[in-house]
């Protein structure tokens, strides 16, 4: 299965995610920070990226989802292409729009996307990583 690592951004574990830009076309990176605690298996939603994002990507809006803890109410969950080259993930997944702030990083990769991998740290405690079977999804 393929692999792709990356170091710790702040200490944390993260994961970078490609977007299509729908003004250009060109492909941005977004930096996630890596939270098995955000969602549960059975949501409605991937990953949170500002709502900005999801709109400048093209998001197709689809629902809105209550979430808890940090980011508290009601939002709309977005559908839009997403990509992780190094590993062969190329999807579309599901996109809480938030106000979000988090300094260095874009947004979350949340528990249902996690899932979908082999994750951790492989053995390296200064970085965190997926594994991926494109054969199987």
């Amino acid at each position: 299965m393929p692999r792709m690592e990356w170091p710790h951004v702040s200490d944390r574990p993260v994961v970078k995610v490609e977007f299509q830009s729908a003004a250009t076309g060109d492909r941005v990176e977004r930096t996630l920070l890596a939270d098995s605690g955000a969602g549960e298996r059975g949501d409605n939603f991937d990953l949170i990226l500002t709502t900005v994002d999801c709109i400048e990507f093209g998001g197709i809006l689809m629902e809105l989802t209550a979430l808890g803890g940090a980011y508290s109410g009601e939002f709309p969950v977005y559908f839009l292409p997403a990509w992780i080259p190094g590993i062969g993930f190329s999807d579309f997944v599901r996109v809480v729009g938030a106000p979000i702030t988090l300094g260095s990083m874009d947004g979350f990769a949340c528990f249902p996307f996690l899932n979908q991998f082999t994750y951790g740290n492989f053995g390296s405690p200064d970085s965190f990583g997926l594994e991926f079977d494109p054969t199987a999804a």
